[in-house]
């Protein structure tokens, strides 16, 4: 029998066995894929996902982080500013920037004076530099140039983190 050609069968059937299995898991791109495809459907991203829970599959904050960057990407902010409040209802917490996203995303989907009503309503430790920069950017976006000059004073009074 020819022990190199055995070694080599066995390394075959290695490589089957794990790509086997690595098919067996959940397509990471397929809770986006799901997401991506409410455009005209008219179904919500919140229903969306709860059905992919319900379905038992787990949601990570790190893949609804990707989806959101995708669906900006694509200009879909209102599902994903969808899938930001779903965020907040089911208590995934928040890292400061996910309040800036969230705040830029109100802007583009709902309008200035929505982010604006957002920005006001945060507590005192999510208003940092990076929800401070994103309602400027909305407001130097939307040529807002008296209320920009003003949220930028503010900021500049203000200490921020």
């Amino acid at each position: 029998m020819n022990c190199s050609r055995s070694i080599s069968s066995g390394a075959w059937l290695v490589r089957k066995l794990c790509t086997a299995v690595e098919g067996r898991r959940d397509n990471p791109d397929r809770l986006y894929r799901r997401l991506s495809a409410l455009g005209g459907s008219g179904r919500s991203a919140a229903a969306a996902l709860n059905e992919y829970i319900m379905e038992g599959r787990a949601v990570k904050k790190y893949e609804l982080d990707r989806c959101i960057k995708e669906l900006r990407k694509y200009r879909k902010y209102q599902n994903a500013l969808e899938i930001m409040e779903w965020m907040e209802f089911r208590k995934i917490n928040y890292a400061n920037p996910d309040f800036a996203v969230r705040l830029d995303l109100t802007a583009k989907a709902k309008g200035i004076e929505a982010a604006e009503n957002y920005f006001s309503n945060l507590p005192p430790s999510a208003k940092n530099k990076f929800t401070y920069g994103s309602l400027l950017n909305c407001y130097c976006k939307e040529m807002m140039e008296e209320k920009a000059l003003a949220h930028y004073q503010k900021m500049d009074r203000v200490e921020l983190c």
